[in-house]
């Protein structure tokens, strides 16, 4: 990346002389932009794309200033490692201050953390009398439950693209039907395999919609992240209602839904 002598303060990288360098760089960066301005995207990495294209217009900058204004490499360096040391430590202590359900599912070592104990839990029930409960958001917990508790049935409970509130998605063994067509409509009830007894739901939105007088124990799994857990006698289905979701059972063995247990 050369200055530019018509605009010494200006990355020439996107307009400078070389018309095809600016062209070049627009075709690489103004897609994925487009794409994450205007359509969903599932993972926060895919960012990374338009990231080089940052460090270039930096390095344009740094190579436009001049004589006694241009800063040394040695202070630019510093500035950077300095900047990305706080980024690293202090970002994720700050976030769990101000919104602490996301930054317990964006910080990497608590979510290893949550899932490794919570498949620990799990585990220690037959799969053959499990169901787990998640939200069907791109932020709930469903795609991971289907990938790390694979032994048991997991189904996604949210709302279709009406706003009805239901059954989506089911994971069970690897093979999972969630796609985006599922969205259309969600179903008022859902069949339980036979033999059913143990509910685990995952995400707080969900367990909050479970209607009385079902109780549910909260079950910490790490500092910042819990999950709840029905135990039913005779369960065979679930069945929803405006915002509620009901728990279809001869018999329920109630619990407060304010109780703690590890």
């Amino acid at each position: 990346v050369a200055p530019s002598p018509r605009r010494p303060f200006a990355p020439s990288l996107l307009w400078g002389q070389a018309g095809w360098e600016r062209t070049f760089t627009l075709l690489w960066v103004l897609p994925s932009l487009l794409v994450f301005t205007l359509g969903h995207i599932g993972q926060p990495g895919y960012v990374l794309l338009p990231v080089p294209v940052a460090y270039l217009v930096l390095a344009a900058l740094l190579a436009d200033f001049e004589g006694p204004r241009r800063p040394s490499l040695l202070s630019v360096a510093i500035l950077l490692v300095a900047a990305n040391v706080g980024a690293t430590l202090g970002t994720t202590e700050l976030a769990y201050q101000i919104v602490p359900s996301f930054a317990a599912r964006v910080d990497i070592r608590e979510n290893d953390r949550y899932w490794e104990r919570l498949q620990q839990l799990v585990e220690r029930y037959p799969p053959a009398e499990t169901v787990v409960l998640t939200g069907a958001t791109p932020r709930s917990s469903f795609r991971h439950a289907g990938y790390y508790l694979t032994e048991y049935r997991v189904y996604a409970i949210g709302y279709d693209l009406v706003g009805t509130y239901g059954w989506l998605f089911r994971s069970y063994a690897r093979v999972s039907d969630y796609h985006v067509g599922g969205l259309a409509r969600s179903s008022p009830s859902v069949e339980l395999p036979a033999g059913a007894r143990y509910v685990f739901i995952l995400d707080e939105d969900i367990a909050q919609s479970l209607a009385r007088p079902y109780g549910s124990v909260v079950r910490q799994i790490t500092p910042h992240r819990v999950v709840y857990s029905v135990e039913a006698t005779g369960l065979s289905g679930i069945a929803f209602a405006g915002d509620q979701m009901h728990l279809v059972s001869r018999v329920l063995v109630e619990a407060p839904r304010s109780s703690v247990t590890p």
